[in-house]
């Protein structure tokens, strides 16, 4: 059998050669295409159960929600280990899946679940992103001059929305910054000259902030729709709204108070200090408040691949999106460390097939 493969190739030399080349050209098309992870995820198939309950104690937490959700999931099948954290206005249940459980399947299981609790009212537990503990790929900040809850408002609105679009990404995580709201100052005093309370403010507030929509308007052969607006748009908005008619004249709440736009309370702080090269010497650039983002990659994907996408998102994002003077600036990228073992994993690679092939000749 080998003797007439030899004398074939050898009255075939051209043809021989030929599908050599080919074979050349598609393994190099083949190997330039293979999927390489530098770090592949090793961790367990994991969901978390996330529900906020915002101004109740960690007890109170611990009792009516975190515990009602790990009894729940103590029947969902291929859970190895179910674990909870408790904190003021916050409940976190992370359940840890057997290996061979895909990570669509435990979120399902997880989801018939929830639909079976019962919470207090208003509360609704929510799934975590379907990302990884080691998921966590790109690590941005910031860069402007401009007040951190103007930068935060840039955060949550504007750039979040994009990188989520980016294939592969799971979600963004945002940390610093000041979140803005508009807060209405009621002044006691004036409460009680007209005779009102804050249910009688918060409910005013609930019942002049929406839209309505109405029918529609024949004129010939044209129909024009009707809507309500109500959306309250400016610091002037609320202050117009209206509580109450009292003898003709409507109280409205800027007669018992004031509009201002302030901080959400905070819980944390993010600070930075960025070591920087001026003139030869080294200056350290303290910044005690910055918003902050943090990538994370869906589980399965080629973290690779994706951040050269995230990559592009983010060029096109500070040069097109954003103002001039704010820019996404990146302090931690993984795609660094994979290029670094990827091409010294593709060094030693090619040193063995040559010393193979010289040993062969």
């Amino acid at each position: 059998m080998i003797g007439k493969i030899i004398a074939f190739s050898l009255r075939n030399p051209i043809l021989v050669l030929a599908l050599g080349l080919g074979l050349v050209i598609g393994g190099g098309v083949a190997f330039k295409e293979l999927p390489i992870e530098a770090y592949p995820d090793v961790a367990d198939t994991w969901v978390q159960i996330i529900t906020q309950w915002p101004g109740h104690a960690s007890e109170e937490v611990e009792r009516q929600i975190t515990i009602p959700i790990e009894l729940s999931m103590n029947s969902v099948p291929h859970v190895i280990h179910n674990r909870s954290l408790s904190e003021f206005g916050l409940s976190v249940v992370t359940l840890l899946f057997d290996e061979k459980t895909p990570a669509f399947l435990a979120r399902q299981y997880a989801l018939e679940k929830i639909s079976l609790l019962t919470m207090p009212a208003g509360v609704q537990p929510t799934l975590g992103p379907m990302g990884s503990p080691v998921g966590q790929i790109y690590f941005y900040y910031l860069d402007s001059k401009r007040p951190v809850m103007e930068l935060k408002d840039i955060q949550d609105w504007t750039i979040e929305k994009y990188i989520r679009g980016v294939p592969g990404v799971a979600d963004v995580s945002s940390f610093g910054g000041e979140v803005k709201q508009f807060q209405v100052l009621a002044d006691p005093l004036m409460l009680a000259n007209y005779g009102l309370g804050t249910p009688a403010l918060i409910q005013a507030l609930s019942n002049n902030n929406q839209n309505a929509g109405g029918g529609f308007i024949q004129k010939g052969d044209q129909a024009i729709n009707v809507r309500g607006v109500g959306n309250a748009n400016t610091v002037e908005d609320i202050g117009n709204v209206i509580i109450k008619e009292q003898n003709g004249t409507p109280i409205r709440i800027k007669n018992v108070g004031s509009v201002v736009i302030g901080p959400q309370e905070r819980l944390g702080q993010i600070s930075l200090a960025e070591h920087k090269l001026v003139n030869g010497q080294e200056v350290v650039d303290n910044r005690d408040d910055v918003v902050e983002g943090i990538v994370l990659s869906r589980v399965g994907e080629q973290d690779e691949t994706v951040l050269k996408k995230l990559h592009e998102k983010i060029k096109w994002i500070n040069e097109k999106i954003l103002p001039a003077d704010v820019k996404i600036k990146p302090y931690l990228d993984r795609f660094d460390l994979i290029s670094m073992t990827t091409k010294t994993v593709e060094h030693n690679m090619f040193e063995g097939m040559f010393l193979v092939l010289l040993v062969l000749l």
